[in-house]
């Protein structure tokens, strides 16, 4: 028998008054019949008796087994059921007899199935049957109550079709073992249309298109090693290595479909053209593609590449007032379009002169003045050739000039002021008591265009372009490239102060003239956190849609209130010492250093201003910096010493007065007229330090 059947036991006889012997000959013979095929156990006397019914029949076996029954049974059996059965036979009077029986059951065999469960149509999978347990070896593998399409040899069962595989495993006990798993066929996806945008011109977006496939998964290859698993995948900026046949598979339930393609082209694009410009008899100017011009179609413009049309063919005819910037592109027969070359007309215009009158000194001015000179001077070597020539050889106690550059003042003798471009539209410093006329002279810009001055953030020192004509401040304007406004609309210029800012002398910086004079000069803040351009029209007139727009309160948030920083010659001057020394000093370790600082405010006594002090020391990051704060004194990083009025600090004030570690030290005293917190450093001093 094996784990699971049943066991019946039956005995047949009659008893007599005479103890009953049960024949147990030939029980073996007989168990192993009956475990194939009725799977009971039958105990049978072979030389029945006489007995005196009724009989009562009394059983006990292993596992605690007992019952009354003549012939019972023991459903669901396991190897736990193996042992002696003892079975007591009682007739009516009493006369009893005994036999005894040895039943084996043995553990039947189980079967696990592996292998694939699903598969595509037109191919198979091969189910696999493992068998454990039972009594080695496994002598058959019935398929035969598969349902699935296929067929199985040994103990294998290849399926074509979806359906169940059942398969029955009989071991050497002739025990079964049994396990069915379903098999599931999945169909071949239908192939998605593959599409894009080609052709393309280098550098544009290549688009890969496929057509839906319900519940689809995408699989892309295509030239220069591309894969994608998305549906619709995109290249941006392709170049030509990407032209080529593009593939792709739609995927259901791991089944894929046949590949689709289709071909792509990325047409390279035409390379800048290369052009030169000659003058003709009637001063106009021809302009010729030099490089090749075989299959392409050419464009040019002025202002930008693209920016303002000027004509068409491999070359044209040009008339312009002023030097002008030509640019050339090229379009090949695919439609692609290149960048643009370069070529530039220089038109020299005759000289013009501009007479500067020096301000002298009425008493009140000092003879400090801001002025400008409406040309295109060259370099600030040559403006100081220009100004020598009538003033002779330059002389500071005679007279001075000065640009200024955003965040300090540079002298015309300054190496950083010979190198500046002169051209219309910038101001200066002039300090002198002389009353002489200089005449300048250079090239006017363009009449009837409106000028342009592109400024950074901060103060600059502007000037009127023109010659001869005055323009009031509410018709020049500001932008930023998005938006455009008088520059005293109120509120919405934020770009810039709404006003300007003059120097009379006596009474300083007057607020806000109401119209820019040839020749002088003004102070302008740009509030913008980027560069803005000024335009400044040839004409006093105001702009379409934009009138003279005065602000209402000047000491607004906008910024129109602040000051300019003070003319030059009378700004503070900080200073900072260490062991009351201004240059390098080295000090031996263990030595009190002695640090101190000291501050002439020159004209800018009172005015509110930010104070700094800081050490660069030798220590690790983040002690690489050190600030004193007033009143807690020095800690980590740059932070402002205060802010506040400027005073004088006629005796050095000591700040550090201790030893310090080994290493190079570099201390800072500065101040800015800001007063924002942020640090820019105008007026600085330092010293360094080596301790030993």
């Amino acid at each position: 028998m094996q784990d699971g059947e049943f066991i019946f036991v039956m005995i047949k006889g009659v008893l007599t008054h005479h103890p009953i012997h049960p024949i147990l000959s030939n029980v073996q013979q007989k168990m192993n019949y009956l475990k194939t095929f009725s799977h009971f156990l039958t105990l049978v006397p072979v030389n029945p008796v006489t007995s005196y019914s009724p009989v009562a029949y009394v059983w006990s076996g292993p596992n605690g087994f007992s019952t009354a029954d003549q012939n019972p049974t023991i459903a669901g059996a396991t190897a736990d059921n193996t042992g002696t059965y003892t079975v007591t036979a009682t007739d009516s009077l009493d006369n009893d007899a005994v036999a005894t029986v040895d039943v084996t059951v043995n553990a039947a065999p189980s079967v696990s199935l592996s292998g694939s469960t699903a598969f595509c149509a037109g191919s198979a999978t091969v189910i696999t049957a493992t068998a454990s347990g039972g009594t080695g070896p496994y002598t058959s593998y019935d398929w035969g109550a598969s349902t699935a399409g296929g067929s199985g040899t040994g103990n294998t069962f290849t399926a074509t079709s979806g359906g169940t595989v059942s398969v029955t495993v009989i071991d050497d006990n002739g025990c079964t073992g049994s396990a069915t798993v379903g098999v599931t066929e999945n169909a071949i996806p239908d192939a998605p249309t593959a599409g894009s945008n080609s052709p393309i011109c280098a550098g544009g977006t290549l688009n890969l298109t496929a057509s839906t496939v319900a519940g689809a998964t995408y699989s892309w290859t295509g030239p220069n090693g591309f894969t994608s698993t998305l549906q619709n995948p995109t290249i941006p900026s392709a170049t030509t290595a990407a032209s080529g046949t593009y593939s792709v598979t739609a995927d259901v339930s791991g089944c894929p479909s046949p590949a689709k393609t289709t071909v792509v082209t990325v047409n390279a694009l035409p390379a800048a053209p290369t052009a030169s410009a000659a003058i003709n008899p009637d001063k106009s100017f021809t302009l010729a593609v030099t490089s090749d011009t075989s299959g392409l179609a050419f464009e040019w413009f002025t202002g930008s590449c693209g920016a303002s049309p000027v004509g068409t063919g491999a070359s044209i005819s040009v008339t312009p007032a002023a030097t002008t910037a030509y640019y050339v592109r090229a379009a090949n027969a695919s439609g692609c379009v290149g960048a643009c070359g370069l070529v530039t007309v220089t038109v020299n215009a005759a000289p013009v002169s501009f007479d500067y009158t020096l301000p002298g000194s009425d008493g009140l001015n000092g003879g400090y003045r801001m002025f400008t000179v409406p040309l295109y001077l060259g370099k600030g070597s040559e403006m100081l050739a220009q100004m020598e020539a009538a003033l002779g050889a330059y002389h500071p106690g005679y007279w001075r000039v000065f640009a200024y550059n955003g965040s300090k003042y540079l002298e015309i003798i300054d190496e950083g002021f010979a190198s500046l471009d002169i051209v219309p539209g910038t101001a200066f410093w002039i300090i002198t008591l002389l009353t002489d006329v200089i005449r300048f002279e250079g090239t006017a810009p363009p009449d009837g265009v409106d000028y342009r001055i592109s400024l950074s953030p901060g103060w600059h020192l502007i000037g009127l372009p023109w010659l001869s004509t005055n323009i009031d401040l509410g018709n020049i304007r500001v932008t930023n490239g998005i938006n455009e406004y008088a520059i005293t609309d109120d509120p919405q210029n934020t770009l810039t102060q709404r006003c300007v800012w003059e120097y009379t002398g006596g009474s300083g910086y007057v607020r806000c003239a109401s119209t820019l004079r040839c020749g002088a000069g003004y102070f302008l803040k740009v509030l913008a956190g980027t560069p803005v351009t000024l335009i400044i029209p040839s004409a006093n007139t105001a702009s379409q849609g934009m009138g003279d727009k005065a602000p209402n309160d000047f000491g607004s948030p906008s910024g129109d209130s602040e000051d300019p920083p003070p003319p030059p010659g009378s700004q503070p001057i900080p200073g900072v010492t260490v062991n009351g020394q201004e240059r390098s000093v080295t000090s031996v370790y263990g030595t009190p250093v002695s640090v101190a600082v000291t501050l002439d405010p020159g004209v800018w006594a009172g005015r509110d201003a930010d104070w700094w002090v800081g050490a660069h020391t030798p220590f690790a990051t983040p002690y690489n910096w050190y600030s004193y704060v007033h009143p807690t004194g020095w800690r980590p990083g740059i932070h402002r010493c205060v802010k506040a009025p400027l005073f004088e600090i006629a005796s050095p004030f000591n700040v550090w007065n201790a030893p310090l570690p080994p290493g190079r030290y570099t201390f800072y005293f500065a101040v800015d007229g800001d007063a924002d917190g942020a640090v820019d450093a105008t007026l600085m001093d330092s010293v360094d330090l080596t301790v030993e």
